[in-house]
């Protein structure tokens, strides 16, 4: 995790003419869930990111400032789920692991427009970024309560990946009081994207390797 002392004067251009960005660090998710397919109406997997603590950065109309997203309980046990309209920002060998395990790609969604999503590993229809990602009855959102909160997040797998270096990520991040029950109830594992057997945790250069 950045200390206030590496993160005191953040260079102009860290936000690359954005409004904000976030700082992964420790470990990057995927968060799998199931729904029924709008189109086929048969079950298929739908994913989203996630990140654990963080280090958020913002524009206050001067220069950049940030902010270090602790967890309300220990470290290490809250998600928050993200995602990007944009395959570019994810680092391409954690896309290449998503394409080859899931069926998300870049497609056409008439409310959205083309931008990377879920589709249906049945039929192929596009799942929609509004709906997983922007409602609280979509299959990975915590914004659940009591009962209802438990058995949904208990369908959840919540895989890990063990970061070695700080990642800058212009992702989406969806929060809520209870993402505390992602690791708390959900199905966990580890998955090591390194290619290093005396290291398990992935570094900057080997996920953003062509």
């Amino acid at each position: 995790m950045p200390n206030e002392n590496s993160m005191s004067n953040l260079p102009p251009w860290i936000l690359n003419d954005g409004d904000e960005a976030y700082i992964a660090t420790d470990y990057l998710h995927i968060i799998e869930g199931r729904r029924a397919c709008w189109k086929c109406k048969k079950q298929t997997r739908v994913i989203g990111l996630g990140i654990g603590e963080y280090v958020h950065i913002y524009d206050d109309g001067r220069r950049p400032r940030y902010e270090i997203g602790e967890d309300y309980l220990d470290p290490g046990e809250e998600v928050h789920l993200a995602w990007t309209d944009r395959e570019e920002e994810i680092p391409p060998k954690l896309l290449r692991y998503l394409k080859k395990n899931y069926s998300v790609k870049t497609g056409y969604s008439k409310t959205a427009g083309t931008c990377f999503a879920n589709h249906c590993d049945c039929c192929g229809a596009i799942q929609g970024n509004w709906f997983l990602f922007g409602e609280p009855d979509s299959p990975l959102s915590s914004d659940a309560y009591g009962t209802e909160l438990i058995i949904r997040m208990e369908q959840l797998k919540i895989k890990a990946i063990p970061i070695e270096d700080d990642l800058k990520l212009n992702w989406d991040l969806v929060f809520c009081d209870n993402d505390y029950a992602y690791l708390k109830y959900g199905q966990f594992e580890e998955v090591i994207l390194s290619d290093d057997p005396e290291n398990e945790y992935v570094s900057y250069e080997e996920l953003y390797r062509g």
